[in-house]
């Protein structure tokens, strides 16, 4: 389907519908009308007359959040290890509290911007998976906050926010990483293949599983780097490795050499 189309007319918002509405909720055989000219040229306005500006500020805003939350997590866990001189007791490095308190006021804007949008969409604004990162974003980099303050920097729930903050770190840069048209492209074909990828993951898991659940018929694994996590989950994370290329046949081993991996005990 081709369309030429030299002039919108006005619509009017008595049914609360607008051009833009209308426009976002193309069906698939109506995308055509995106190859217009006018349809670009009325996109490309209201970018830069509504949304530009504000979408660069918060993305250098959370770029210096991005580039400060390094820099905290270079200071604190890469530094040299002190111990307990009694108990031998890794010791919890003290926070560094002013890259906390700049942490903490770099996600003042992410707060500004997504209280803005839940107040003017209301239940409506999270029915956008983009807007549940937002607040897992701010709940968890505050929650990093609270914890690298006062449960240890080194501990673990301390470390496993971390760790969340980071990952969704990472899809908020996607996100505003797609301002820059270069950018777009490829940011929005690697989460199409995040979405396709879906039903391959399933089928390796249950391939993954299944193979495990042999290796425990056979023999749990004995390398110590399993030992913490319990024979299951062991023979699990081995299988992962060597679907991975990381052969490791451990599992085939005995700790008794008088018996083999298949033998009755």
């Amino acid at each position: 389907m081709t369309y030429q189309c030299n002039l919108l007319t006005s619509m009017l918002e008595e049914d609360g519908t607008t051009l833009l509405s209308a426009l976002a909720n193309s069906k698939d055989g109506q995308l055509d009308i995106f190859q217009s000219d006018v349809v670009k040229d009325i996109i490309q306005y209201k970018w830069n007359c509504y949304a530009a500006r504000s979408h660069w500020f918060s993305g250098l805003v959370y770029l210096g959040y991005t580039v400060v939350l390094a820099l905290y997590i270079n200071d604190i866990y890469l530094r040299e290890e002190e111990f307990d001189p009694t108990t031998g007791i890794r010791l919890n490095p003290p926070p560094n509290k002013p890259l906390l308190l700049a942490l903490g006021i770099l996600l003042v804007r992410a707060v500004q911007i997504d209280m803005t949008q839940c107040w003017a969409a209301g239940l409506h604004y999270f029915d956008d998976p983009w807007n549940l990162n937002d607040l897992l974003n701010i709940g968890l980099g505050y929650w990093n906050i609270y914890n690298q303050l006062y449960s240890g920097t080194l501990e673990l729930v301390t470390k496993l926010v971390l760790i969340g903050v980071l990952f969704s770190c990472l899809i908020k840069v996607f996100f505003f990483m797609r301002i820059v048209e270069k950018f777009s492209y490829i940011v929005t074909m690697i989460l199409s293949v995040f979405v396709d990828l879906k039903t391959f993951i399933v089928f390796y898991f249950i391939l993954i599983l299944m193979f495990s659940l042999i290796f425990d018929i056979i023999s749990r694994n004995p390398s110590d780097e399993y030992s913490k996590i319990g024979p299951f989950m062991g023979n699990l994370m081995a299988t992962l490795r060597l679907s991975l290329g990381d052969f490791d046949f451990g599992v085939l081993e005995e700790a008794d050499p008088a018996h083999g991996a298949l033998s009755r005990d």
